[in-house]
This record gives structure tokens, sequence and C-alpha cells, in this order.
């Protein structure tokens, strides 16, 4: 029996995610997160201390941010309305392409506590995730905090204290801002052997109708841990702890739903290319 005439190929017109020999994926091309709640702990950083975690096709303000956000979500239609928890970290940054200037965020690294939310992250769009541990977040009469940890060693811990509802006019105003995001990642699949691999920054568009916003004094540690200590998390935890703190903005507690199309994931044109690194496997021979 020929293998093509009964073996196992992909269908043009069908999305796959891994393992793909069990036909197409579930996913939604729109999913929805029917809960969220995102403790977020800004700072201003050093643009120069920073450029080096946020690809070339990228801009930085003159004043860069990066936001570490201690997220919580339940009803995700992708996990049949189960949650996860997650922490992201995310930089401020520009694109200037044919279409006009794009604001969002780049999102060097996240962590969070299911392997799925992980695949499905790094496959499709190339959220950057790795796995973690993170305790309940504790509130204490309007004080909470959390902690994330690897192994047992603590890599990030924040808290938010005196947090407090904002107004209706400045819910009103957050929410028309937040309802609409951008967000940028780096794709990447290593090169092998007749295999250029893939490299690539993506755009995505990112929905969320936010209900409530509460803000406060942020609290933030972030440990540089050995790599026998975190051998997943130490790298990335050792170039985030290293970032100068200029300025911590003021804290936001911020809760609603929010929803995903994954027809806006967009590939962004690339300043340089994979010629160099395939040409270099193709030598050595394939990845292991």
């Amino acid at each position: 029996m020929s293998s093509a005439d009964q073996g196992f190929t992909c269908h043009p017109g069908e999305r796959y995610e891994m393992p793909i020999v069990f036909g197409p994926t579930e996913l939604p091309q729109v999913s929805q997160w029917g809960y969220l709640r995102a403790l977020d702990i800004t700072f201003v950083t050093d643009p120069v201390a920073v450029r080096p975690l946020v690809p070339a096709e990228l801009d930085l303000p003159e004043q860069p941010t990066v936001v570490i956000s201690r997220r919580s979500f339940d009803q995700v239609d992708y996990l049949a309305g189960h949650g996860y928890e997650e922490l992201c970290v995310g930089i401020s940054v520009t694109h200037n392409g044919e279409e006009g200037t794009t604001r969002g965020n780049f999102w060097p690294v996240m962590w969070v506590d299911q392997i799925r939310p992980v695949t499905v992250g790094r496959e499709f769009t190339g959220f950057a995730k790795l796995g973690a541990d993170f305790s309940p977040i504790r509130d204490d009469s309007g004080d909470l905090s959390w902690e994330m940890s690897e192994y047992g060693t603590v890599l990030a811990r924040g808290t938010i204290r005196n947090a407090k509802p904002v107004d209706d006019v400045a819910l009103d105003k957050i929410a028309q801002a937040g309802s609409i995001g951008y967000a940028f990642c780096s794709r990447y699949i290593p090169p092998i052997v007749n295999s250029p691999g893939v490299d690539e920054v993506t755009r995505c568009q990112m929905r969320s109708q936010i209900t409530s916003v509460q803000v406060g004094e942020a609290e933030l540690e972030l440990a540089s841990p050995s790599w026998k200590d975190a051998p997943n998390g130490a790298r990335a935890m050792s170039a985030l702890a290293s970032l100068p703190i200029l300025q911590l903005r003021r804290a936001m507690v911020i809760e609603g739903s929010s929803s995903f199309d994954r027809s806006t994931i967009t590939a962004l044109p690339r300043t340089r290319s994979l010629s160099s690194a395939t040409t270099a496997v193709a030598a050595s021979g394939p990845a292991r």
C-alpha cells in the first residue's frame, strides 16, 4: 500500500495545532475569555537597557514602560470553560508600516500554569510562554499580592496596596482606551536541514470589555535565580531583573472579559532573514 493513499496530510484551508494527525484544531477563530482580572504593575525604564529585548522591527518611545501583568482567566472557550493563571511581561513599542503607526506592547515572555495556553499561544501567535507555579492572589482589605515560582524558587512577587475603585468618568475613559489593543510577539521555530524554520515578528489585535478598575500603590520584586534553581526561567528573569526602574507608576486592578480574533495575526516585514542561520545549520547537521 502506498503511503500517499491513506497517510495523513493537512487539508488546505484548515487550521491545525500540534499534534496535527488527529485532525484540525478545535480552537474557534475568535476565542472568548469570559472573565479576566489583571493586576498591572508598570514602570518606566531606560531605553538603552531594554532595547536588546525588543525586535529591530519595533521602535521604542523616549520613555519606554514595562508592564508586569498578573492575570487570572476563567470561562475560557477553548478550555471548555476552565481557566488558568498567567504572568505577562510587556514593553511599550510602536511599529511604522505601510498602514501607518501602530502602538502596543511587545511581549518578550509570559508564564502560564497550564500547558495548552502555552502551546496555543506559541504556535499561533508567537507568545513566548513558559511554565510556572502561582500562589493564589491574596486580598487583604485592598492589598492584593501574588508570587510566581519555579521548582519552589520564587521568580517574582508583586503587591498592590490601598487599591480603590476609580470614579465613573475615569472608568469610562480607561475602558474606551483599553477596548482594542495590539500585541507584538516573536514567532520562532529553529531552522533545520532542508527547512528555513520560522523567524517573524507578529502583530495581533486584542479586544477587552473592562467593567471594573481599581488603582493603588505598587511594590515589585524581580529575582535573578541561578539556572540550577530555575532552569526554565532563569535566563529571562536575569534580563528583567537588570532593567532599571526609573519610575514606578500607579498600579491597576482591571476586571472584565476579552476576545481574540486569530485572523488578525499578521507577520510583519523583517529587517533580516534566516539565510545565514539556515546555511550554518545545513553545514553542521540538524538541530537536536
